[in-house]
């Protein structure tokens, strides 16, 4: 999964969709939650230009959400500079709610762009606008926008950010799938259908995405939506075995932690050993097991042992 994510980000493979399964306490969320600030901290540092990137939590679990997180990916100032530098509409959209609009918005500058730039952001997330609103832009629409219709306008505008080179990449980070599973069936279904619609629209050009979730929602879920599941390639998440698994994913933690204090103190002592030791790990990584009785550790309970041996030692 990481290989194909640096692949589409340096433009050299398509998007894909990876389904990342586990049980609780596997350290879904954590990964997903390192992707994006790895991204965050590319994108900021000037590594990585013109990607868009969200975290999608499971508070956000409905089709409408969906479409407006996406927007909200691609961000304000990103519409913005695409209202001030487009000089006509895409011909496939002439006729259109979408092409009206933005016969409208071009050529738009400053705070008047940035309001059209919000206007779009609630509509093609469905929230609810206005009559008069509506009418300005030429939306002759008078329902809040379906799911299905929001996504292709979104490929659309993607589509018109790319030629602007203002954003090419879209990576979407989905947690909590088996939360679709507590929806109603009628909304769980039309969350399914706008996912699948979502990928189906950008058929892997410039979109990647990774859904977070327990093995039993992805089973449920998609064989309610074989044709969604046909699209995902799964993989999963392991408990924690051996004590190298144990010391590797400390060591990874505490890297990144000690890299973490030093950017935010701008300093540049290293030490020579982490703590805890490899050692101390072991013997954590032993009582888990013992008081277990089991022959595997969650990466959550190691990690809950390391932060209160460390809550230990600073008391």
């Amino acid at each position: 999964m990481q290989v194909s994510l640096l692949g589409f980000l340096r433009g050299e493979s398509a998007g894909r969709m990876w389904a990342l399964a586990g049980q609780p306490g596997f350290g879904k969320s954590n990964f997903l939650r390192h992707v994006e600030h790895e991204l965050q901290g590319l994108v900021s540092s000037g590594s990585l230009e013109k990607v868009a990137y969200r975290y999608i939590p499971s508070q956000q679990v409905s089709p409408r959400f969906l479409a407006q997180e996406v927007v909200q990916a691609v961000g304000e100032d990103a519409l913005v500079a695409l209202f001030e530098r487009l000089q006509r509409p895409p011909t496939a959209v002439e006729g259109t709610d979408l092409g009206r609009f933005l016969v409208k918005v071009i050529g738009s500058v400053g705070e008047t762009a940035r309001e059209h730039a919000r206007f779009v952001a609630r509509w093609l997330g469905g929230h609810q606008t206005y009559a008069d609103e509506r009418r300005s832009y030429g939306i002759n629409a008078k329902q809040r926008l379906a799911p299905a219709v929001g996504v292709a306008y979104l490929r659309v505008l993607m589509d018109l950010l790319a030629e602007q080179r203002i954003v090419d990449k879209l990576v979407l980070l989905l947690d909590e799938f088996e939360d679709v599973q507590a929806l109603r069936k009628d909304i769980q279904s039309e969350y399914l259908m706008a996912l699948k619609g979502l990928v189906n629209a950008f058929n892997w050009e410039r979109l990647f995405v990774v859904v977070a979730g327990q093995e039993a929602a992805f089973t449920t879920l998609g064989a309610r939506i074989p044709s969604l599941q046909s699209r995902w390639t799964q993989v999963r998440l392991q408990p924690l075995k051996t004590t190298d698994e144990a010391i590797a994913l400390a060591s990874a933690y505490k890297t990144r932690a000690h890299e973490r204090f030093r950017e935010a103190n701008h300093s540049r002592f290293l030490a020579s050993e982490l703590q805890p030791s490899d050692n101390d790990v072991k013997v954590l990584f032993a009582e888990q097991l013992a008081g277990k009785r089991r022959v595997e550790v969650t990466p959550r309970e190691l990690l809950h042992s390391l932060y209160e041996w460390v809550e230990q030692q600073v008391s």
